[in-house]
């Protein structure tokens, strides 16, 4: 009974060695692969994903709606936000919880009395690597604060999406904003 637990053991060790080298050799061919498609060997390696093809388009049309309802001061209108939503705007700002995220963000967006966004550009990602969608949004915003001062500035957005095509994750960048 003792040799063959060893045995089992020694077998297990084995396969999971096996599954382990081929893991490795997989993600090595990968890498042969991006680099081949880029040109050579990378100077970084991305540390969430560098092979994306494009993603699904009606995740780009809520965020597109998104920040509609931030122009107009709707940002309840529609219910595509995770419960574990997690924002982290170009302040420094986090937000945790779908009650939160919505909370901040009126808080915020009422210390304006108007909002208008253009959009520059907007594509849908699928993160080939993890199997994840993610929206990058570009554009400008020009606001009028409550104290009727004008501001304008750039702003890049990306944003993730769960299996359900609920939002998960919100990650903010912008351009320091100017007076108008």
């Amino acid at each position: 009974m003792k040799q063959l637990c060893i045995c089992l053991a020694v077998v297990g060790l084995i396969v999971a060695g096996n599954n382990v080298l081929a893991q490795n050799e997989s993600m090595a061919k990968e890498k042969d692969k991006m680099e081949k498609k880029m040109g050579g060997a990378l100077p970084y390696k991305a540390d969430y994903s560098a092979d994306f093809k494009i993603g699904n388009s009606s995740y780009s049309k809520m965020i597109l709606d998104i920040w509609k309802d931030w122009d107009d001061n709707q940002l309840d209108r529609h219910s595509y936000f995770a419960d574990t939503i997690v924002g982290m705007f170009a302040d420094g700002s986090v937000s945790k919880g779908k009650e939160a995220f919505i909370a901040d963000g009126k808080k915020y967006r009422n210390t304006q009395t108007s909002v208008k966004s253009t959009i520059h550009a907007f594509v849908p990602l699928l993160s080939t690597e993890r199997n994840e969608n993610v929206v990058c949004i570009w554009g400008t915003e020009e606001r009028t604060m409550t104290d009727g001062k004008k501001e304008t500035g750039d702003l890049h957005e990306v944003w993730w999406f769960n299996k359900d095509g609920k939002i998960t994750m919100l990650r903010q960048w912008a351009a320091k904003f100017k007076e108008m």
